[in-house]
This record gives C-alpha cells, structure tokens and sequence, in this order.
C-alpha cells in the first residue's frame, strides 16, 4: 500500500472532516482513473465527491461535491454516502446510501449522469427500502456493491435489524417491461422456501428489486 493516504479531507468545508468510502472507475481510453468519494463537513453531514487522477496516486479533486443530500424531510436529507459507481454505455450509473444522520438508518438511492460530474437522482428514491418491521433488514439496508452483466444488476448490501448486520441479495432486470399485480402483503417464508420481497419503483426503469431469503436465513 501506498506510504501516504492518496486522497485527502479538505481545504473546501464539504469534506473538511474526512473522506472515505470511495468507488473508482479506470482507466479509460483516455488514460484516467475516476474517483467518487465520501466527504464529511464539521457536523458529519455528507456529500459525494469527484477526482480524477492518471495514475492512480495523485488526484485532483473536482471542487464542489456532485451529488449533495436531499431537501429538509427527505429520506437523504443529512447524508449521501457509500457510493457505487458502474459505467454502462454512454453513462454512469451510481447508487449511494442515503439516511436522516443516522447511518444504521440508510437506504439505498440511485442517480445517473452523462459525464460523472452532473448527476440526477431517480424520481422513485430510494431504490431498495427498509424491509418490513420485524424482518432483518427492518432498520437500514447500506454498504453495498454492485455487479452488471449487461442484462442483470446484482447487488449486496448490508442488512440491519436494531442489534445484528447482515448480508442481503438483490437482484433488478435492466429495460425490462414488468406485468405484476400489486399487493402489500409480505409472507415470510418457511423454512424449506425461497422467499421474495419485490418493490416496482417504476415499471419502465430499473424494473424491480427482489431481496432473496435462502432456507435457514
């Protein structure tokens, strides 16, 4: 590992605090490495950040965050963090966690952009939601990673019930247009069950998200 951290907090106040939790794409045809990062400001209130670097060392920091939290009562309000960044075709495609300033309270939203810099949030954020109260992601899904195999999205994430994480799965079709009946009813289900937790935030997007429930857990 490198002597010296490669990205540092600071000089502006957005991330004068610290930075972490960054996701880097690279190098490009042009030879460049990207960065978003995590930046916290004095009250630990976070937004997301860019760099760019040639060389996977030196890094220049875009000087205004690229994605802030949401307005006052929002879901993101306070913190937009642990990002995740894939680029697919001619876009970037990022999902972030997002929470009232609580981290063990997050859910997962979901933003695109053109150049990397200029990002819009979905209109049905968050993308992947708390589960259902008494389930074991009931109090926060966050630190995930996500995978694309140009037809299919996979993530895992971070389960929390209030005293125990966990890892969850969750699977979204991309382009896929969705026939369901709607329905708010949640089984859980037995022990020799696969069960399925599905939400449709719009059914001409990113279709769906599924959370998987092997037998025993």
């Amino acid at each position: 590992k490198a002597d010296d951290p490669v990205l540092r907090n600071g000089p502006s106040t957005w991330d004068g605090s610290g930075v972490g939790e960054a996701s880097v794409l690279g190098p490009d045809n042009a030879g460049v490495f990207r960065m978003w990062f995590s930046g916290y400001d004095a009250r630990w209130r976070s937004h997301i950040g860019y760099a760019s670097s040639e060389d996977g060392t030196s890094w220049r920091k875009h000087e205004a965050p690229v994605l802030a939290p949401g307005p006052t009562g929002s879901w993101d309000d306070q913190r937009v963090q642990s990002t995740r960044v894939l680029q697919t075709g001619d876009r970037y495609e990022m999902w972030f966690g997002g929470n009232r300033g609580d981290y063990f309270a997050s859910q997962i939203g979901y933003a695109t952009s053109r150049d990397g810099i200029v990002w819009v949030k979905h209109a049905y954020n968050p993308v992947l939601r708390r589960g259902p109260n008494g389930t074991w992601d009931d109090q926060s899904v966050h630190g995930h990673d996500v995978y694309y195999d140009r037809r299919m999205y996979f993530m895992w994430y971070g389960g929390y019930d209030g005293s125990v994480c966990r890892a969850g799965f969750a699977v979204s079709p991309k382009d896929l247009r969705v026939v369901f009946t709607p329905s708010n009813g949640y089984v859980p289900p037995a022990a020799d069950a696969v069960g399925f937790q599905v939400r449709v935030p719009h059914a001409e997007d990113l279709s769906f998200a599924v959370r998987v429930i092997a037998p025993g857990g």
